[in-house]
């Protein structure tokens, strides 16, 4: 029997969706609560460990406040969000990475959370009602134009935290703290036609402060809506348009 398991961090609680093939789908007695649940207290609690005495480690110090940090899928390469910049750093010379270049950001842009697309061509940080997107190649390279666009909320959600892309790279979700929601945005339509308004596809409502998620790679049981990874396709006619942005 396989389980498919997808949940959503917030700061004081936690859903959880459970997917089993094979699972009887008749409703069971007393499944659901007669009334909403409040969210669980917090908790200063933390589990004893010991002390891991042999692992090395190294720092590097960056020209602004970390609070993300991605890594290239060939190990080359990390970026770390500096709030107001993006640091680019090569890995692989020594433990601690070597600065190369900051990027700077759009006005007015703080870009906190950043993940890579599955195929390591784009670099999103969640910044303000969406995210920042970038071509890892122009980072790299320290070419001009690195930053591609945002993708932004037009409803007025904000907060921005963390972002995760689709497997095939299509679409991008934010979670934005301060509304309680994650936002949908259409990462292929802003990259292939322009990023503006109509890349926002929608809002899915959360818990309190919604924070960190990730994405399955599964693909959904028979008889569930949804697809697994793909390749994208030559010619999509959903979403016609010249080539992506490298």
């Amino acid at each position: 029997m396989r389980v498919r398991i997808a949940a959503a961090m917030s700061a004081g609680a936690v859903a959880a969706i459970i997917g089993c093939a094979g699972c009887s789908a008749s409703p069971q007695p007393n499944a659901a609560p007669s009334r909403s649940l409040p969210s669980p207290g917090c908790s200063t609690a933390t589990a004893g460990s010991p002390r891991l005495g042999r692992v090395r480690t190294a720092m590097v110090t960056v020209s602004g406040t970390p609070f993300g940090v991605a890594v290239t899928p060939d190990g080359r390469w990390a970026f770390a969000a500096l709030v107001d910049a993006v640091e680019v750093l090569r890995l692989g010379g020594s433990l601690a990475p070597v600065k190369v270049r900051a990027i700077a950001m759009p006005a007015a842009s703080q870009v906190l959370g950043v993940t890579l697309t599955r195929d390591g061509r784009y670099l999103l940080g969640a910044s303000g009602s969406g995210a920042v997107v970038i071509s890892v190649a122009r980072a790299e390279q320290g070419q001009a134009g690195a930053v591609l666009g945002t993708l932004g909320d037009p409803s007025g959600g904000g907060g921005a935290i963390e972002v995760a892309a689709s497997p095939d790279g299509r679409y991008a979700f934010v979670t934005q703290e301060g509304s309680h929601q994650a936002a949908v945005f259409n990462l292929h339509r802003a990259l292939t036609q322009g990023f503006g308004p109509a890349d926002y596809v929608g809002a899915i409502p959360l818990g309190i402060a919604p924070v960190g998620m990730a994405v399955s790679l599964l693909r959904p049981e028979r008889g569930q809506r949804g697809r697994g990874p793909v390749r994208p396709a030559r010619g999509d006619r959903a979403h016609p348009g010249g080539p992506v942005p490298a």
